[in-house]
């Protein structure tokens, strides 16, 4: 039906498997799958087609974080050679994936531009309905004043073990071997709260002679946007070079921020070059997955620390 000849789909059908991951489902008939297996199977099979348009709605909302990321890495690599349309009630994946938005508001255009100046608009409307039930600063009667020295919410992170089957790319040049987290004074403690100093040590081997090696880690949301990372290009020298057999240790010190509540993932990787010519030796996607609670919720990605003092008539 997708214009495929029976060879390529016999030859695409593992690949089409694993993308799915819904496991001996695959084999049943399709009437046994629930609707999020129907969604993940779908864009399985599109992600293995040769089509030059490509138009998702709301994939993201079915499958795990995983699926949401693996589905996020796809659609990047496709716009490099195809024409995505992408349709969501969600601005951050908009503007993560788009350049130009359509707004439609039952069935009629609204505006049509650049990504993040419709989704600031169709926010800006979202607010307007809803400020019906707004009270102003002015109209609270009573004096909420307090302590300076209080933070305004708390996040707890929780890690999950290291999963060395986590999916990968690159050359293998050079291999990641260990990759360990834990508080810089705890090293085996695995929850963590905001402002608290987490260590991240990252150990490479080399297969081969590699020239200014860069190590680097990438810390990313269930829809696969960079929330903070980094890497050792700063401090190493052009002509650092790993002989064949050499192993490269590296320790990444942060305190670790206020995130919103979901579930994240840390991606670390190894290449070889600099900051604009670079090649992946090993990347390593979701070696870590992190479980972040915090309350109250928060406004956007993330939050810095913020103390409360509201006096009324202000």
């Amino acid at each position: 039906m997708l214009g495929l000849d029976p060879e390529t789909i016999e030859a695409r059908l593992p690949v089409i498997a694993r993308f799915a991951d819904i496991g001996p489902f695959f084999e049943r008939p399709v009437k046994l799958y629930s609707s999020g297996m129907q969604a993940r199977l779908a864009f399985a099979l599109i992600c293995h087609v040769d089509a030059d348009i490509l138009i998702v709605d709301e994939a993201l909302a079915v499958g795990d974080s995983a699926f949401s990321q693996q589905c996020l890495r796809f659609m990047r690599a496709f716009r490099e050679r195809g024409t995505l349309c992408f349709v969501s009630h969600d601005t951050a994946s908009i503007l993560a994936l788009c350049d130009t938005a359509l707004w439609l508001d039952h069935g009629v255009v609204q505006a049509v531009g650049p990504a993040r100046m419709i989704c600031r608009a169709y926010q800006e409307a979202l607010n307007t309905e809803r400020r019906g039930g707004y009270t102003a600063a002015s109209q609270v009667h009573a004096v909420i004043d307090t302590a300076l020295d209080e933070p305004a919410c708390q996040c707890v992170a929780t890690v999950g073990d290291f999963d060395p089957q986590s999916p990968w790319h690159g050359y293998l040049g050079a291999k990641i071997v260990s990759v360990e987290i834990g508080l810089v004074d705890a090293p085996d403690c695995r929850t963590f709260y905001q402002g608290d100093r987490v260590r991240l040590a990252v150990t490479a081997t080399s297969e081969q002679e590699i020239i200014s090696p860069i190590i680097g880690f990438s810390w990313k949301d269930s829809r696969g946007q960079e929330i903070f990372g980094s890497n050792t290009l700063a401090a190493l020298s052009d002509s650092e070079i790993l002989l064949a057999g050499d192993q490269m240790y590296v320790e990444f010190l942060f305190a670790l921020p206020i995130l919103c509540s979901g579930v994240y993932t840390i991606t670390v990787a190894i290449s070889e070059g600099d900051q604009f010519d670079h090649i992946y030796h090993h990347w390593i996607d979701e070696v870590f997955t992190v479980t972040i609670e915090t309350k109250p919720a928060i406004t956007g990605l993330m939050s810095i620390p913020c103390h409360r003092k509201i006096r009324p008539g202000l």
